[in-house]
């Protein structure tokens, strides 16, 4: 009798750890995913250059640096502040996405990553990853590849010499390449580029005489007819309600495919002006969004993942006028005040809500079928039991420590320091 009451509790617990799994699933489906946890950071060491009231911060969560060495490492931070914002971010607890964590860290203690120039180094300690993100106009101050250089260079001093050493190294040279630059927007090609981009495009375009705003096409990869160019004009046309609209092409290496579209879109129009670009880069394989001005307030960094997620397939399967006119029909209709089906984060949020679920159930189950530890008696009166002892031994043995390099849409290593210096911010997708 007691044998069969033992085996109802352990249906019972069994089917409350279902049900416990199931509601879980539910919830994280209904209300989204759960916010990124938050590690308490100590107080920074600070300073802020009077003249120009650009700082610099080292927030040493996971304590890489002494005392002593914060202090020196901050003596070479200074001269950054001459033009921009400099910080340094040892990470503790920190397992997402580095580029993600510099754009945060920077927006809390710095400022907006779009507006406030500057400059921030991660060493995240958990992920054993480097990363060295510019902010607002440094990615453009710098040559192509100058901020890669820079980290790349920095490994073996992180590796030989220890963390500090590694910093000191950083903040130097990224100083060295600030102070030696222009200050000015580096973005033209060079060599058989320039050759190529020097030559006349023809732009066409298309004014709403109401508003003033334009919807324009400059197709230097020639990728769609006559025809469907005077089609998508008129697809495109809605959109000038609330702001110029472009759709570019190119098909020889610009850099960065959405700082490609920012600096086309500044070239235009200038900064902060009212309307978005979408750009197809053949020779990145990458789509792009960037929008400014007033449309940025609606068509955000996360709108243009929205958008260039639902339309990327038809640049897969070289239907670019399809491509464009969707993209545009879909800002639209979200300058309009209109919702946009987002099919790929929903996937995504099913199924890591079907994931927790299931490692929920497993374990809530797990732990109510341990089976019981048998009594001294019952020990004794059990049947000869055969011991082996094993002799475990635990060595460390080495540590490695890895760099990632930054995503496309970085521009030097930080998510937010690509795609836009001024008000604006956009989006990027492969094909």
């Amino acid at each position: 009798m007691a044998k069969k009451r033992n085996v109802n509790h352990r249906i019972v617990y069994k089917a409350l750890a279902v049900l416990l799994a199931s509601l879980m699933v539910f919830g994280v489906i209904c209300f989204g995913t759960f916010p990124a946890s938050t590690v308490a950071a100590e107080e920074p060491l600070e300073y802020e250059n009077t003249e120009t009231g650009y700082r610099a911060l080292i927030l040493d969560d996971s304590d890489r640096l002494t005392d002593n060495e914060e202090k020196k490492l901050l003596e070479y931070m200074k001269p950054i502040t001459t033009y921009g914002n400099a910080c340094f971010y040892a990470s503790d607890g920190q397992t997402g996405d580095s580029g993600a964590i510099c754009d945060e860290t920077y927006t809390d203690f710095i400022g907006d990553p779009e507006k406030e120039n500057g400059v921030l180094l991660l060493v995240n300690v958990d992920t054993e990853e480097l990363n060295l993100s510019g902010y607002g106009l440094f990615p453009y101050w710098l040559k192509e590849g100058t901020t890669q250089g820079i980290i790349d260079d920095s490994i073996n001093e992180f590796n030989t010499n220890g963390d500090y050493f590694g910093a000191e190294y950083v903040f130097t040279k990224y100083y060295e390449a600030i102070d030696s630059s222009d200050q000015q927007l580096n973005y033209e090609p060079v060599g058989e580029d320039a050759e190529k981009a020097s030559e006349p495009v023809d732009t066409l375009s298309v004014k709403n005489k109401e508003t003033g705003y334009e919807s324009a096409i400059l197709d230097e990869a020639d990728l769609i007819s006559d025809g469907e160019e005077r089609k998508l004009l008129e697809d495109m046309a809605p959109f000038t309600t609330y702001g110029n609209a472009v759709f570019y092409t190119i098909d020889h290496d610009k850099g960065n495919t959405l700082d490609a579209a920012t600096n086309k879109f500044w070239e235009m129009y200038g900064q902060d002006s009212d309307g978005a670009i979408f750009l197809i880069d053949m020779a990145n394989r990458q789509i792009s969004i960037y929008s400014d001005g007033t449309v940025y307030e609606t068509i955000t960094k996360a709108k243009a993942a929205t958008v260039v997620d639902n339309v990327y397939r038809y640049a897969s399967d070289k239907d670019y006028y399809s491509c464009a006119g969707e993209a545009f029909r879909e800002m639209t209709t979200m300058m309009e005040g209109g919702k946009v089906a987002a099919p790929m984060k929903l996937a995504s949020n099913i199924l890591l809500a079907l994931i927790m679920g299931l490692m929920i159930a497993y374990w809530v189950v797990r732990s109510f079928s341990i089976v019981p530890k048998p009594s001294e008696k019952e020990l004794l009166a059990a049947i000869q039991a055969k011991q082996n002892l094993l002799n475990y031994r635990k060595e460390f043995t080495h540590q490695t420590r890895r760099y990632d390099p930054p995503s496309s849409s970085s521009s030097g290593g930080g998510g937010g320091g690509g795609g836009g210096g001024g008000g604006g911010g956009g989006a990027s997708h492969g094909f």
